[in-house]
């Protein structure tokens, strides 16, 4: 049995942290983007690298909890669980979420290759262009994600 959760509702352990962590990422990734802004490539590429992997974690720990554990069960009786704005929540959390996850793993395995090269190179403005692009996925993944556990576990 996981903990009961520390921030009050129906959610458990894994569940508030991974809403609390998920809440943090874009101020974490905005200062880690300012030190590539600052020539710092190296940390700005390891940084990146263990963010992209923590929150893939954490994402699975999330849905093992969900799929393995009686909460989802006790979710589904909740009359939120049921609702469209449940759903829509749900709906479009999870289509930002995707290419969220997505962009960022193809910019990070592209920018690996890349990176071998001098820095700056030519991939430089692709990288941002498509930096800014994952940042806001990971911002509205963020607020959908707080909205959804809102919705489902404090309603």
């Amino acid at each position: 049995m996981i903990p009961e959760g520390f921030l009050g509702t129906r959610a458990d352990l894994i569940i508030d942290t991974v809403v609390v962590m998920f809440a943090l990422w874009p101020l974490i990734i905005l200062g880690v983007i300012r030190l590539a802004s600052n020539g710092h490539y190296r940390r700005h590429r390891t940084l990146q690298t263990i963010i992209f992997f923590c929150a893939f974690f954490l994402v699975l720990a999330l849905e093992i909890d969900l799929r393995f554990t009686d909460l989802l069960l006790e979710t589904r009786q909740s009359e939120m669980y049921r609702s469209s704005l449940a759903k829509t929540v749900f709906g479009v959390h999870l289509v930002i979420a995707l290419f969220t996850f997505i962009s960022w793993l193809t910019l990070l395995l592209r920018s690996n290759k890349h990176f071998k090269q001098t820095l700056p190179g030519e991939f430089t403005s692709k990288h941002r262009f498509w930096g800014k692009i994952i940042v806001a996925g990971l911002v509205l993944t963020s607020m959908t994600g707080i909205a959804l556990y809102t919705v489902v576990f404090v309603m």
